[in-house]
């Protein structure tokens, strides 16, 4: 199985404020990149609502290990 990180909250600056998506690399082996990245739930304007489904998703990964 792959070397997977835990989901974290990732930014990006817009004309109308910060967004926030959960993501995470793909392979901790390798570098940050587009092709590395794994993203969910899209782009929100709340940062909780981001992070909620970052625990959520991370509360699967330690219930499927």
């Amino acid at each position: 199985m792959r070397n997977q990180e835990a989901w974290q909250v990732y930014s990006k600056y817009r004309p109308d404020g910060y967004h926030y998506t959960a993501g995470r690399r793909k392979d901790t082996n390798k570098p940050p990149s587009g092709l590395n990245m794994e993203y969910r739930g899209g782009y929100v304007a709340d940062y909780e609502t981001a992070k909620q489904l970052c625990d959520e998703l991370n509360a699967e990964i330690h219930r499927a290990a």
